[in-house]
């Protein structure tokens, strides 16, 4: 019965990594080919045709907080700065936690052994990935990818970009890069629903008051949104 669960995870994995890659997973275009390693059963890491890169790998029995996270890997200068980076997010956001840290340990190279090989960590409830790799990586972070926290309250977005907020010439429209290089985008809930208006002269009204901002500024949004 184990051996027979264990079979229908392996298959499912692989039809979701055909899914991923879109051709049999055994010949994708991967980081590490779909396969047991030591570290488990049955893993890979593979690119799809957008150029997102994708870690799929089996969790076993236990209860898997989210099922899909982001995994951020520190590179180049910021090598080494996984475990700083966890520490300050997890101080800053709410509803966080530092699940577990994996050093490398003794035998890693380049990597030295105090640099994280694996974090499991969570911020505002959702589930997140961190390690360090010290090879020579052609990429690192970038504003391709951001993350988003809808705030509240004025309070909240200038309490947040006051501490992630690195670089004051990277700011725009709430966007901001902090001193990792992460970018986040610091975004009042309720400009979701603003910018979702049937009335294209409010929505007009509002992008033109967005544009030039650098910290969102709620209340001019608000008036702008409502003409006045």
């Amino acid at each position: 019965m184990t051996e027979r669960v264990h079979s229908q995870k392996r298959c499912c994995a692989g039809c979701i990594a055909e899914v991923i890659s879109e051709r049999p997973f055994c010949h994708c275009r991967a980081r590490f080919r779909f396969d047991r390693y030591d570290f488990n059963e049955f893993f890979g890491w593979v690119e799809d045709r957008f150029g997102v890169s994708w870690q799929i790998l089996l969790t076993g029995d236990a209860p898997v907080p989210n099922r899909i996270r982001p995994m951020m890997m520190f590179t180049g200068k910021n090598a080494g700065r996984a475990e700083a980076a966890i520490r300050h997010y997890t101080s800053v956001l709410g509803k966080s936690e530092i699940r577990s840290i994996v050093r490398h340990g003794p035998l890693a190279d380049p990597e030295t052994p105090d640099m994280v090989l694996q974090a499991d960590f969570a911020l505002e409830g959702q589930s997140f990935t961190a390690m360090d790799s010290a090879f020579d990586h052609a990429f690192g972070f970038n504003e391709a990818v951001s993350i988003v926290v809808n705030c509240e309250t004025q309070e909240e977005v200038d309490r947040l970009s006051d501490a992630l907020s690195a670089d004051p010439a990277a700011e725009q429209c709430g966007w901001v890069r902090d001193r990792f290089g992460v970018s986040w985008q610091l975004s009042p809930a309720v400009l979701n629903d603003w910018m979702q208006t049937a009335d294209p002269e409010a929505l007009d009204r509002i992008t033109q008051a967005l544009l030039p901002m650098k910290r969102i500024d709620i209340a001019t949004l608000e008036h702008a949104y409502r003409g006045e």
